[in-house]
């Protein structure tokens, strides 16, 4: 799957990315069937998919933790003979230098302090 990086503070509100994609999709002149009219497609030349550019609006949960995975349902590549599959974003938390997590409490955040 895509990776997200986000930041341990902006993990602890909702944060909003935005992604962008190449993927292989059904052509849209010929359906996907590689003919136009009887001849071949100039659309794909023939193929019955192209490849697109789209850009994802991702939104990451707050406390979302390391591995977190989301899933866009049919946003992964299509072909004309196979399912079109699913886009998995997985979450990778950076380290903050003073907050921490305990992997007993992930929805705690820790910091030592001398007081």
């Amino acid at each position: 799957g895509a990776a997200a990086h986000v930041s341990a503070g902006l993990n602890w509100r909702n944060s909003r990315r935005f992604f962008r994609q190449a993927v292989t999709t059904r052509c849209g002149a010929c359906g996907g069937t590689g003919y136009d009219r009887g001849a071949t497609c100039g659309g794909c030349d023939g193929a019955g998919y192209v490849d697109v550019r789209r850009e994802i609006n991702v939104e990451i949960p707050p406390g979302a933790p390391d591995g977190h995975e989301i899933t866009f349902k049919g946003l992964g590549d299509e072909h004309p003979q196979r399912a079109t599959g699913d886009l998995i974003l997985v979450v990778t938390v950076a380290q903050h230098p003073v907050f921490s997590r305990s992997e007993a409490a992930p929805e705690n955040l820790y910091c030592n302090a001398s007081v």
